[in-house]
């Protein structure tokens, strides 16, 4: 790595580590303050803060509705924008739905300082938004960061200048199946170690969790398929369970306004905040 990388690096942690400092106090301190929206939740919200978000934080995105909150029964999935973009959101078996997401080029940046994997801003494989892995469309988003290994042989990794365009498909059929990337396969959660019938879940315990950005995420709302009850895995049929947490990654333009919308019948609920950079 040549010396202006490495000055790039150590530049940007320590405007990083100053504003993660100030961040513990916005979002862990007084979280609710200046929240308007009886159903739109948006983790940077906070008016004495107006509503400031920067480099490569990870929005967290809730809804909470009683009308598509059950598990139990098929639910539609809220229609969320992000500066007119789809926002794709996954239901949890809390009933609330989740979207998680970034700005492409700070996490491109950020994951590019890791040294090892699943430490540090570690924002896990980056892919591109028409990847078929998912089993959804993702294809507003400039690109999806999912929470593999870089090294299991899909996706990219992070660049320190942040300017890449994330190309990489990650739909790689490892079985020779005519199906897409093959996640059973790949992370051994086709095995049934107790003879129950049942698959074994994936679980962050298996040591193919490289993310390490977002952490602790709800489980999504599993599958069920009783008689001619049906709910999709997420409440939207994602693909699999080991897909989950994956942010979508936008451009978001420096001191400019993102606008996260929540467009619930003829009445739209609305969160403006303002984003920026860490540069020095």
């Amino acid at each position: 790595m040549g010396k202006q990388s490495m000055n790039q690096i150590c530049t940007y942690k320590i405007n990083l580590v100053f504003y993660l400092f100030i961040s513990l106090f916005i979002f862990e301190l007084i979280p609710d303050v200046g929240a308007a929206n009886a159903n739109l939740f948006v983790s940077a919200e906070n008016s004495q803060y107006n509503n400031y978000f920067g480099g490569p934080m990870v929005l967290e995105i809730v809804i909470i509705d009683s009308d598509i909150r059950s598990t139990g029964e098929a639910k539609g999935e809220p229609d969320v924008t992000v500066n007119g973009k789809i926002v794709t959101m996954v239901q949890a078996v809390d009933g609330l739905w989740y979207g998680y997401i970034a700005d492409v080029t700070q996490a491109l940046i950020a994951d590019a300082t890791v040294i090892h994997d699943g430490a540090g801003l570690d924002f896990g494989t980056f892919c591109s938004p028409g990847s078929g892995i998912f089993g959804v469309s993702t294809t507003d988003a400039r690109g999806i960061a999912i929470p593999f290994l870089t090294s299991q042989g899909i996706g990219e990794g992070g660049d320190i200048n942040g300017n890449k365009t994330i190309l990489a498909n990650c739909d790689i059929d490892v079985d020779g199946e005519p199906d897409m990337f093959d996640l059973n396969d790949r992370f051994g959660a086709d095995i049934d170690s107790d003879g129950d019938g049942v698959d074994d879940d994936f679980t962050y315990g298996n040591g193919n969790i490289a993310m390490n950005v977002l952490r602790e995420a709800k489980p999504i709302t599993p599958e069920i398929s009783i008689g001619s009850r049906f709910v999709a895995l997420g409440q939207i049929g994602l693909a699999n369970e080991a897909l989950w947490p994956f942010i979508q990654l936008y451009d978001f333009n420096p001191t400019g306004n993102v606008i996260v919308q929540y467009n619930k019948g003829g009445n739209p609920q609305t969160v403006t905040l303002t984003f920026d950079t860490l540069d020095s």
